[in-house]
């Protein structure tokens, strides 16, 4: 119940960012809130643990892990990871909601949005949702990562352009490289231009605004 208070919540504040920033709305949706093996068994892509949720066009709805997920290395013991799931169900699934609902609402505002810009939308979006802290937190670790990336001449352009990047892209540093950056475009798009600029964004797919 606590769980779904906050899902609930989430999408309310959710909604409201995208009524006043991007002037758009999901259809009527179904969310599921799946047990992890649920979810593992539903997913419609490869590597489900390496997500949270998904959002599906053609059955306008949004399907949520219940547990937090992570990616561990073996050197974290289990109280360790209990910990983590304790200390960040609220901000993943408050996150999920909105990043979820996001795409939601692109695939009902237009067809053939490029999926960068999806991408690069949902996670703008939720960030906002976010708690200040974690803004700021993601903040840094995508500059960091990015820059690092862009100074070793890895930056992968031509995959963030591809309608179907993520399928060719083969390890969780390479999708994380991607999200973050079609995020830092979508972010820096707003904060040169504002809502009109992001507005103009999904409305032609393109950069050549």
């Amino acid at each position: 119940q606590i769980q779904l208070n906050w899902v609930l919540q989430s999408a309310e504040q959710t909604l409201e960012i995208l009524s006043t920033t991007l002037d758009i709305a999901p259809s009527d949706l179904t969310v599921y809130i799946l047990d992890s093996d649920q979810y593992m068994y539903i997913f419609p892509g490869h590597h489900p643990e390496w997500t949270q949720g998904f959002a599906l066009k053609d059955t306008n709805a949004i399907y949520i892990n219940r547990a937090p997920g992570r990616i561990w290395d073996d050197s974290i013991a289990i109280s360790g990871k209990l910990d983590w799931l304790r200390n960040n169900v609220k901000d993943v699934t408050t996150r999920v909601i909105a990043h979820e609902l996001t795409h939601a609402a692109l695939y009902t505002h237009r067809e053939g949005i490029p999926r960068w810009i999806h991408e690069g939308i949902s996670e703008y979006i939720e960030s906002i949702a976010s708690t200040l802290d974690s803004q700021k937190q993601q903040m840094l670790q995508r500059r960091y990562l990015v820059r690092n990336v862009i100074m070793n001449n890895n930056l992968p352009i031509e995959r963030i352009l591809s309608k179907d990047w993520i399928s060719k892209s083969d390890n969780l540093q390479d999708i994380n490289i991607l999200y973050h950056t079609s995020a830092l475009i979508v972010h820096d798009i707003s904060r040169d231009r504002g809502n009109q600029g992001l507005q103009q964004l999904i409305g032609t797919g393109s950069l050549d605004m």
